[in-house]
């Protein structure tokens, strides 16, 4: 593999957890203002939660591998400075938010998931169950963390 190859690839793989970064720091404050707004009117209630259809379809198609491929809307997309940053620092913004979504799902815990309500980053008219956003994030999550492994497994990629 020559240089310039080998740096295509590397590039890919901290693209896919650069992208995976950017709706967190959209969607943390809307989960914040879910778990609030549920705490504040007394929205609490014990799991197991079921969610209705259109949850569970947005979650499906969002769990790798991708079944269908969704352009991310322009507010996700990474930044051009973003672009140039450096594997240390995309990999401890990668780490950070996760540590914030954890304590998030914690912050949430005795919260009715099904009836606490979360608004969508993209679009003030979507609103689904709180439950539902933390699944999909996470599946989010896994999708890009699937991407990236399937850069890293191309016989081209790589071995150190």
């Amino acid at each position: 593999m020559s240089p310039q190859e080998l740096q295509v690839q590397e590039k890919r793989e901290l693209e896919k957890k650069q992208e995976s970064t950017v709706p967190a720091r959209f969607y943390l404050p809307m989960l914040d203002s879910a778990i609030a707004t549920a705490k504040q009117w007394g929205v609490y209630g014990a799991g197991p939660f079921r969610y209705g259809w259109l949850g569970r379809l947005i979650i499906q198609q969002t769990e790798p591998p991708p079944r269908r491929r969704f352009k991310a809307p322009a507010l996700f997309q990474p930044a051009e400075r973003e672009a140039r940053r450096k594997r240390s620092e995309i990999e401890a913004g990668f780490r950070g938010y996760q540590v914030q979504f954890v304590d998030r799902l914690r912050q949430a815990n005795g919260v009715d998931l099904v009836k606490a309500k979360v608004q969508s980053p993209v679009s003030k008219w979507i609103r689904v169950p709180l439950g539902v956003g933390f699944a999909i994030m996470t599946a989010h999550e896994r999708r890009h963390l699937w991407q990236a492994r399937q850069v890293t497994q191309d016989p081209r990629f790589p071995r150190a």
